[in-house]
């Protein structure tokens, strides 16, 4: 959520979401967690045992067409920081080619889930 953290961006949040225990001072809610997976995991499988694990709030949907879609993390959705606004994610520090429950993962993988503001160019895509 370190987007989040340039007041321009916090300000188009909802009032009641410009507080620290949506947006942490960090811009990181969860750092360096480590999970078990087995073969055939994919990234959503990950996110869902973190989920379940640090009792994460997720908002998500499952579409037939894209998979998984995730809307919001600990209250923050999409689109609530600008039109363009809302959750992608990487993986080893790439963006990934197909939504989080299509992209198997392999043992190491690094999975990071990223707040963008303007369609991912914030974070360099």
């Amino acid at each position: 959520m370190r987007t989040l953290l340039n007041p321009d961006h916090y300000e188009l949040l909802p009032k009641n979401l410009q507080s620290e225990k949506y947006v942490p001072a960090s811009g990181v809610l969860l750092n360096n967690a480590k999970i078990e997976i087995k073969e055939g995991d994919t990234a959503w499988d990950a996110i869902s045992k973190l989920r379940s694990k640090y009792g994460i709030y997720i908002n998500y949907e499952k579409n037939p067409m894209y998979g998984i879609y995730i809307i919001g993390i600990n209250h923050i959705n999409e689109k609530q920081a600008g039109s363009l606004s809302g959750w992608m994610y990487t993986v080893n520090g790439v963006k990934a080619p197909v939504g989080v429950g299509n992209y198997e993962l392999e043992d190491g993988d690094r999975i990071e889930l990223q707040y963008t503001t303007n369609g991912g160019t914030d974070l360099g895509w």
